[in-house]
């Protein structure tokens, strides 16, 4: 089981699609930007970047 995700890269030929897809998975959609790129998370909590 995934508990949290950090940052990985996915390329994909649709976008919307793919968005529609991660959220299925339990991804939560923090922001998009056109049909180039978008940003998501899976876990709650605060990032470890220090």
């Amino acid at each position: 089981m995934i508990k949290s995700l950090y940052e990985t890269h996915v390329q994909v030929t649709s976008l919307g699609a793919s968005i529609s897809f991660y959220e299925l998975l339990g991804l939560e959609l923090l922001s998009r930007s056109g049909d180039r790129l978008a940003f998501m998370r899976i876990g709650g909590g605060d990032s470890i970047r220090s």
